[in-house]
């Protein structure tokens, strides 16, 4: 325990002010919070969440989750205005940066701690036990503060000083729950110190084979969107060539629309790419529906509506 508290405090060597945060709920009250949100999921399946209920169905750890946030005063200074007639006019401005660094997942609400929490001073204890997967390595902290800066920058060329830097770590107190079902651990997260709930659970057989259903529609309107663009493709690529032959009268306007048409395919295969399948569950296992398959369908037929244009478009300005 004494290494691993000793490699711990070497993590934060650099950060200048450290905060344990408020255990605002029990270990108890935690793990019924999340019960209260497995329950609130409609595709759940059934065993699981039984098993969740009984008394030794979670097992339970309380940890803490490191939240980093930077501050500093910047100074900008640059130049404009430089002639062979005049000297360049140098301006200086200032400002407060600030931004929250963390790993853990949004729903956690990491960056929402309540008041009440204790200074720890430099040579105090950290609280363990620490989950070391959310730690933050300072060089990575001083990028994002320096990559801040840069991003507010009144010029591109302008020099940048930060003053007043400080690194500060909050020790957010957490509830790790894990449950064991049917040869997997779902690991679940509650941060006792505003309630948020990071839940994993299986989601019921019938939302599963949905999803299935939902991943191999999408997998083949992704099929027929590449071919669809292909098809345009083909089109534009015929189009061209005759357009650039000697004293040929196909309009540039139409070799233009067919090309352009290539953005439908395009974003169509981009809005059915963007459907995980980590998504597909989120949302099926929050709402208990299987996820429909219009989604996919819809695009590939659109897709097509485009190729069809390009053909006519073709063969009315071409051949």
């Amino acid at each position: 325990m004494a290494e691993k508290n000793l490699k711990n405090k070497k993590a934060f060597d650099g950060y200048s002010d450290f905060f344990l945060a408020k255990e605002s709920y029990s270990e108890a009250e935690g793990a019924e919070k999340l019960r209260e949100t497995l329950r609130s999921f409609k595709g759940i399946r059934s065993e699981f969440l039984e098993k969740a209920e009984e008394k030794d169905g979670l097992l339970l750890q309380r940890g803490y989750i490191p939240v980093y946030r930077l501050s500093a005063e910047a100074e900008y200074v640059w130049e404009t205005g430089g002639s062979k007639s005049a000297s360049p006019k140098e301006h200086r401005e200032k400002r407060t940066l600030g931004c929250v660094l963390t790993q853990a997942s949004a729903a956690l609400k990491m960056d929402e701690w309540k008041d009440g929490g204790s200074f720890l001073s430099d040579g105090g204890e950290r609280p363990a036990p620490i989950f070391e997967e959310y730690l933050v390595p300072y060089r990575e902290s001083v990028r994002r503060l320096k990559r801040e800066a840069a991003d507010y920058s009144p010029d591109s060329a302008a020099r940048i000083a930060l003053d007043n830097q400080r690194y500060e770590v909050f020790f957010i107190p957490v509830l790790q729950a894990t449950s064991h079902y049917e040869g997997k651990s779902y690991v679940s997260l509650i941060n006792l110190n505003n309630g948020a709930c990071v839940a994993a659970y299986p989601v019921s057989e019938k939302v599963t084979a949905g999803i299935g259903r939902a991943k191999a529609a999408l997998k083949t309107s992704e099929l027929c969107i590449a071919f669809a663009a292909l098809f345009i493709l083909t089109f534009g690529i015929f189009s061209l060539s005759e357009a650039l032959k000697t004293g040929s009268s196909v309009p540039w306007a139409a070799v233009a629309a067919i090309f352009a048409l290539e953005l439908l395919p395009a974003f169509c295969f981009f809005r059915c790419s963007a459907r995980k399948k980590a998504d597909l569950e989120r949302r099926a296992g929050e709402n208990g529906k299987s996820p429909g398959i219009f989604f996919a369908v819809a695009f590939g037929v659109l897709s097509w509506i485009g190729a069809l244009f390009a053909a006519v478009v073709f063969g009315l300005a071409v051949l």
